[in-house]
């Protein structure tokens, strides 16, 4: 019986090859007719949305499965999307076709400011160019693309206007932004959904970054993940509690303790955020939670006035903090260590499954990142995909790995990282769409 069920799962892998990207096909649906719908939300599920047809018709599941295309490798480098943009298009269309042939079905893209952004309010003339050939690689491999914005994944590169910008500069920068990339793509079906940044996160005192969580690659660039805004937060922090309070002597009134050593009226202080014991701290933290999803939904609006058919999310650390503005909810999920004597796989299920649990609007849900970036050696890295989609597929609807290219072109010294890459390529395609194959 084992081996009938292992027969019965290989012979259905070129079908779980299409279902993935397809759907369920309800009579009267054509191959043809769902490449052309748009994907909506339908409660906690995707559906294809097929053009012209009736509210009431049914309508075909859609379960994201498929990869970041966040960096690849190019003639021995590592290197980012604008790179083989500029030096070999080419190359977009080789990947594309395979992470089409691992089954995949969408492909997380990242679009660099600096790529279409030649001011804060004026558009590189080739922005649109590079964008449309992914657009078509997409059609061409039937691939749905998640536009990931604002990245800025490669420090060095950034722009001089950026390093230079303030922060209200920065949110007019974002919005010219959005505004053009979700004007150019409207009723385009290769689109997803748009993603409005990979992992932004608002400064806690004032810090000239714009972006932190790097990584140096093999080759030596750094990449960086994680996008600050509000670089100058002391401002609004002061204008907050001018808001709030007339004068100095309101605030002496409601704060004992004011003026601390170094604060004025002018510049009112931030408590630190490892003491958590200020009677400040609350009051700062209200004024800060709020920040992020204003951000996020001021640029929703501005692509929704161009574009209300795609989907929009926000590839948050903090899904919680946007939920009221995305269309579904991203998760970054990686295995952790854990502590001795705990079964490593169990206890990181039960992480998971805490952090999916913060969710509780019914929208759908997407595993946007996960890769067995710390493993130990004796857990196989086929119970470790086991274990994660059993843990999150009671609520997530899709997920996201990794691909960087063919593991043979992958940069640095270690054989040992390509065997895990090249491994773990074969396993993400086995398992696609969260099917879960036999044990035995």
């Amino acid at each position: 019986m084992a081996r009938l069920k292992r027969n019965i799962w290989k012979s259905a892998l070129p079908y779980c090859a299409v279902i993935p990207l397809l759907g369920c096909s309800s009579p009267g649906t054509t191959n043809r007719t769902l490449r052309d719908a748009t994907i909506v939300t339908a409660g906690s599920r995707f559906v294809f949305q097929l053009p012209g047809a009736a509210a009431d018709a049914p309508r075909p599941t859609f379960t994201p499965w498929g990869f970041n295309y966040d960096r690849t490798v190019l003639d021995g480098r590592d290197v980012l999307l604008e790179d083989v943009l500029r030096e070999q298009p080419e190359k977009i269309d080789r990947d594309f076709a395979a992470m089409r042939r691992l089954n995949g079905n969408v492909v997380r893209v990242f679009l660099a400011t600096g790529y279409f952004l030649k001011g804060p309010q004026e558009i590189h003339p080739e922005a649109f160019a590079g964008l449309d050939l992914l657009l078509a690689a997409a059609r061409r491999h039937d691939l749905r693309l998640i536009l990931v914005g604002l990245a800025n994944i490669r420090p060095a590169d950034m722009p001089a206007w950026m390093r230079d910008a303030d922060d209200e500069t920065m949110d007019q920068a974002e919005g010219v932004f959005w505004q053009a990339v979700a004007r150019h793509c409207r009723g385009n079906p290769a689109v997803f959904a748009y993603d409005l940044q990979n992992e932004p996160v608002i400064h806690w005192v004032d810090n000239d970054a714009w972006i932190v969580g790097c990584f140096d690659m093999p080759t030596g660039p750094k990449f960086c993940y994680c996008h600050y805004h509000y670089r100058r937060i002391s401002r609004r922090w002061t204008a907050e509690i001018h808001r709030r309070f007339p004068d100095e002597a309101a605030l002496r009134a409601h704060w004992p303790d004011y003026p601390r050593p170094g604060e004025s009226w002018s510049s009112i202080a931030i408590p630190a955020f490892e003491n958590k014991q200020d009677p400040r701290f609350g009051e700062y933290f209200a004024f800060q939670r709020p920040l992020l999803a204003n951000w996020a939904a001021r640029l929703a609006g501005i692509i929704r006035a161009e574009d209300p058919d795609h989907l929009i999310t926000v590839g948050a650390l903090n899904p919680p903090a946007v939920a009221n503005v995305v269309d579904f909810h991203c998760f970054h999920l990686y295995p952790d260590p854990v502590p001795a004597g705990e079964d490593f796989l169990q206890t990181n299920a039960r992480r998971w499954q805490e952090r999916l649990s913060a969710i509780t609007d019914g929208k759908p849900i997407i595993l946007e990142e996960f890769y067995p970036l710390w493993v130990p050696a004796q857990i196989a890295k086929r119970d470790l995909l086991r274990t994660m989609l059993e843990a999150t597929s009671p609520r997530a609807t899709g997920w996201v790995s990794f691909y960087w290219g063919e593991p043979e072109i992958q940069t640095g010294s270690d054989p040992a990282g390509r065997e895990l890459y090249a491994e773990w390529l074969r396993l993400w395609s086995e398992f696609a769409g969260g099917r879960i194959p036999p044990t035995s």
